[in-house]
């Protein structure tokens, strides 16, 4: 056959009907097929087979006809070429041609090697039996673009047809080709074979040249402004929101901010020796048998009593201990503030104070500083201790009863008299004096009303103080709020877990535990945390202990538990 027909190759981008369009491989190079149910044989680009340098057949140069009525000529032939298509593999022989924007056409030669087929020219698929099963090609629609191979841009223009299409083409992207001739076609075709790096992307640096080209910048010019290229609107804020939802930043960060939770002072007492606080002060040297302080304060009054005590000393020992020292002197309180001792959270503790009608108020987790003035009161007895045993401290049992007298006859700027002066009424007695004369006793209603005076004054003088208080602490805090239902993380002290959470260094323990979700607020500065069951730690914390956790979590994390040797709470 002297004379092939190739007249469906110039209408294959407009996606005639008669024409599929798909993609394949030929030894793992991509190429781009036409089946093209008008061409007579099969042809492969010519560019193509040089650039991969594949092995090619002289044969006879044989006319082909295209569709605008024009001819050319093949160049050689591919043997047993193999042709990867969505899986099928099929061997062919391919006559080299110049095809423009395809890499290989399938004509007839390899349509009839099918038999039956189902073809749907408009849907752009074919199906038919092939190495017993039915196989389905679909092919792909568009104009493929012209610079995608190398053969697209050494192709012999012309004014109709392809090589019309691809000069009009090639102007529009490049506009520097213009009309060659077949042998300035060739020669374009050999130099750019030998500068196809060219043509490939770029996988570093570029090379070192004989002659480097720079960029003179203007004297006095400025670093030069990247942001159009690398900022985006809104990007400021999406970073600095990745970060707050930071995992790993959470736990272990700290805060810099204020505390959290305005001070809220306790209620002010109407009687003395109605609302109590107590605490213990442990770690003492033994002093005949003595090894810790039982504190007791008058909330009111801010009269106390301090009272050694042996080890091990339990629930039942300190109850009777508080009847024989306290009770007895001044009855049984309306109300206790006290931490979280196991001392205080023991079932006889709660069990017996239920029963005489007194309510136990404990002191959120890890914060001391709801008792404040029970702390105060250990400061002032150990300095009080330290200035007098310092050099014997074993014998502080002997100093413990003029530590209480000293401090319950000293003046208190908050109540502006002694706190023997509230309880008993009259000004503490010195230890030495000298009296002129015996002094008559007034009547009894002027006692009385003397007595409602002085309680007046104490009031107004304590709740003076209260507010300053509460204005200079405020100073340093901020209002931190919750709502139930939010996640939190928790703070817990790393030196409270060293003998009951196995740790590889207690020094870089994670800050915060959780998240947590918040159950119920317990007042105005502590939140009640759903924990984990089985958790051995309070529930309730103060809003300084907590961090809002920024981000959506499940309730999967384990808390510590805090649980000591004999299995009481640290």
């Amino acid at each position: 056959m002297s004379m092939m027909n190739l007249h469906q190759l110039d209408h294959y981008g407009n996606s005639k009907p008669q024409v599929i369009k798909l993609n394949g491989t030929i030894h793992e190079v991509p190429v781009v097929i036409l089946i093209d149910s008008g061409a007579s044989h099969n042809f492969i680009s010519q560019g193509l087979v040089r650039k991969m340098n594949w092995n090619v057949e002289d044969t006879c140069s044989m006319s082909i006809k295209l569709g605008d009525g024009s001819c050319s000529k093949t160049k050689g032939t591919c043997r047993d070429l193999e042709i990867d298509m969505e899986g099928m593999k099929v061997v062919v022989d391919v006559q080299l041609f110049e095809l423009g924007c395809v890499d290989v056409v399938l004509g007839i030669e390899w349509l009839r090697t099918l038999g039956d087929m189902i073809v749907n020219w408009k849907k752009h698929t074919m199906s038919f039996w092939y190495n017993k099963q039915w196989v389905t090609m679909r092919g792909i629609e568009g104009r493929l673009n012209m610079m995608d191979t190398l053969h697209s841009v050494i192709c012999k223009p012309k004014k109709n047809g392809i090589a019309g299409r691809k000069e009009e083409e090639e102007k529009t992207t490049c506009g520097v080709l213009q009309t060659l001739k077949v042998d300035q076609s060739e020669a374009l075709e050999h130099l750019l074979s030998l500068c196809a790096v060219v043509f490939q992307d770029p996988v570093g640096l570029p090379p070192k040249r004989r002659k480097e080209h720079t960029i003179v910048l203007k004297e006095g010019a400025g670093a030069i402004n990247v942001r159009p290229n690398v900022y985006w609107i809104g990007m400021k804020n999406t970073i600095q929101e990745f970060v707050r939802a930071c995992d790993i930043c959470q736990r272990q960060k700290y805060l810099t901010s204020s505390p959290g939770g305005l001070l809220q002072p306790l209620p002010i007492p109407d009687r003395v020796w109605e609302d109590l606080s107590m605490d213990f002060i442990t770690g003492l040297p033994k002093s005949k048998g003595y090894e810790a302080i039982l504190v007791v304060v008058d909330r009111l009054s801010k009269y106390v009593h301090f009272v050694p005590l042996k080890h091990p000393y339990t629930a039942k020992v300190i109850a009777e201990t508080f009847v024989r020292e306290v009770v007895r002197l001044h009855g049984i309180p309306l109300s206790i503030v006290s931490d979280r001792d196991p001392i205080f959270m023991s079932n006889f503790w709660k069990e017996l104070f239920k029963l005489q009608g007194t309510k136990l108020k404990m002191s959120t987790t890890y914060h001391p500083e709801t008792d404040g003035q029970t702390e105060v009161v250990n400061r002032c007895l150990e300095t009080y201790l330290r200035c007098f045993i310092t050099d014997q401290p074993k014998t502080w049992s002997n100093w413990i009863s003029w530590a209480e007298y000293w401090f319950n006859t000293s003046y208190h700027a908050s109540t502006g008299q002694t706190p023997y002066e509230v309880v008993y009424g009259r000004v503490p007695p010195v230890i030495t004096r000298w009296v002129k004369g015996e002094t008559r006793v007034e009547a009894v209603q002027k006692e009385l009303e003397d007595r409602d005076e002085a309680l007046r004054q104490l009031r107004e003088q304590l709740q003076r103080a209260q507010d300053r208080m509460a204005q200079l602490a405020n100073r340093k805090r901020c209002d931190r709020k919750f709502e139930v239902g939010e996640w939190v993380f928790v703070k817990l002290r790393a030196h409270r877990q060293q003998s009951v959470v196995c740790r590889i260094n207690a020094k870089l323990a994670a800050r915060y535990y959780g998240p947590y979700p918040i159950l119920t607020r317990v007042g105005a500065v502590a939140y009640k945390l759903k924990l984990p069951a089985g958790s051995r730690v309070h529930p309730v914390f103060h809003v300084s202990l907590l961090k809002k956790a920024v981000g959506t979590y499940q309730e999967e994390e384990e808390l510590p538990e805090l649980e000591g040797e004999q299995g009481t709470l640290i």
